[in-house]
């Protein structure tokens, strides 16, 4: 692995974290069917600007018309479970191939100022002040929390309906900047042995750095794609959400434009 750069953060403290915190959460899909009443397509994580706290999570994995059946199995500290109001995604013009760079969406979390959104096991990552991009040099060491398809304790149980997901932290090293803007490859430590990266899509990514001589993490992306024999990966800069928290904030169900990209919000029941 690389050598530990200094992290250029004096100023919000909000930007660093001296752990990974337990953000990750595997995306659960209502099916309908009493038998078995969730289905599972990848990770998503709780965030937290300022005093609002939002969940994201890859574009891809939350498809036409699932978007509304997202559960997010964390609860308040009241212990209610979590409400999502309003979702964020980008939508590409059609016939472009290249659509990683909206490959995203966010939802608005309900809760309220000041509340975790979570019990003591969960907690949102913060979401950084600063323009990441500058800490992403290559060879920068990374780290990925998910839930991926293959982990060691993760299974299905049909006997019982239970339903088992074990989140992982996974290593890697920056490879440099993608072909698609605000993207980045990454190659993923062999230390941890997963057979293959499936359903990690939509994890956090943090950097890992070290300050005052205490390692620091960073939020800085949302893994888009890995693959398992090859340990290479993908991920999209966090630098491309700002646009979109800012519009969720308002809260309203729009759609806007911005540049060629068609950007919607929509209220969910």
């Amino acid at each position: 692995m690389s050598r530990r750069r200094q992290l250029p953060t004096q100023g919000d403290p909000r930007n660093r974290t001296a752990r990974i915190p337990e953000c990750a959460l595997p995306l659960l899909f209502e099916t309908g069917y009493p038998e078995f009443p969730y289905s599972t397509a990848g990770t998503g994580f709780l965030m937290r600007r300022s005093e609002r706290v939002y969940f994201a999570t890859a574009n891809h994995c939350i498809g036409r018309g699932t978007h509304k059946t997202l559960v997010v199995p964390a609860y308040l500290p009241s212990g209610d479970p979590i409400s999502l109001t309003h979702v964020y995604r980008g939508v590409s013009p059609q016939g472009q191939e290249d659509s990683d760079h909206v490959d995203f969406g966010i939802y608005a979390v309900k809760c309220a100022t000041g509340a975790t959104c979570a019990d003591r096991r969960i907690e949102p990552a913060e979401f950084p002040s600063i323009d990441t991009r500058g800490l992403l040099e290559n060879d920068a060491e990374l780290l990925v929390r998910g839930h991926p398809e293959k982990a060691p304790l993760s299974r299905i149980d049909y006997d019982i309906n239970a339903l088992t997901l074990q989140a992982v932290e996974c290593d890697a090293v920056l490879l440099g900047a993608a072909e698609s803007a605000y993207c980045y490859r990454i190659q993923f430590s062999p230390a941890y042995p997963l057979p293959d990266f499936n359903y990690l899509s939509g994890s956090p990514v943090f950097a890992h750095f070290t300050f005052d001589g205490i390692p620091q993490y960073v939020l800085v992306g949302i893994l888009l794609r890995a693959s398992g024999r090859e340990r290479l990966g993908r991920f999209l800069s966090v630098e491309i959400m700002k646009p979109g928290l800012d519009a969720l904030d308002g809260e309203k169900a729009r759609t806007m434009a911005i540049g060629e990209v068609v950007h919607t919000i929509s209220p969910l029941p």
